[in-house]
């Protein structure tokens, strides 16, 4: 898996079309009635969107790492998720800006999520009570589905964070949490 996450991850395209095709299947399982590629192009509007903002994204970070290309960071990246320190100096010092600059930017991930919380609980009620039943189930599940899998990760990269800003700084404290 961790072979195709970086393949992935080298492919930013590819992620955008699978997020397009998932995306109009979603919208097929709502909608059953609508033009498959009327779904497609819907979803595809997101997908390019989504992808250039993950575009943007690791440019900047790149950047701020000083990654000479794109396949320094991503494998700089898969380091990180799975928690391997870099051996060499400049490599530590490119991960703790990286582990940095993603701490503070999730800093606010708890509000963030309880938004999304409300945000999900609203438009499923209101599916529910505008919409047929079977509509509501299939938002309703895949609403709790989705946040489920976000509180999840988002924890479980947070501890992950945390724990290498630790390793990275020296600090044994935060290490054996």
């Amino acid at each position: 898996m961790r072979k195709v996450n970086k393949w992935l991850a080298l492919h930013p395209w590819v992620q955008g079309v699978l997020l397009a095709v998932i995306g109009a299947g979603v919208i097929l399982l709502l909608n059953p009635g609508r033009s498959p590629l009327g779904a497609l192009l819907r979803a595809g509007s997101g997908a390019v969107g989504a992808t250039v903002m993950l575009l943007l994204m690791r440019r900047r970070e790149r950047r701020m790492i000083s990654a000479a290309s794109e396949e320094d960071y991503v494998s700089l990246d898969d380091r990180l998720r799975h928690g391997e320190v870099p051996e060499s100096e400049e490599g530590r010092a490119a991960m703790g800006r990286l582990v940095r600059d993603r701490l503070d930017r999730s800093r606010h991930r708890v509000w963030a999520l309880a938004f999304l919380f409300l945000l999900f609980a609203s438009i499923t009620t209101l599916a529910a009570t505008t919409a047929d039943v079977r509509q509501a189930v299939v938002l309703a599940l895949l609403a709790t589905a989705f946040l489920t899998w976000l509180t999840w990760t988002g924890v479980h990269q947070h501890r992950l964070l945390v724990r290498m800003d630790g390793e990275l700084r020296g600090d044994v404290d935060s290490v054996r949490r």
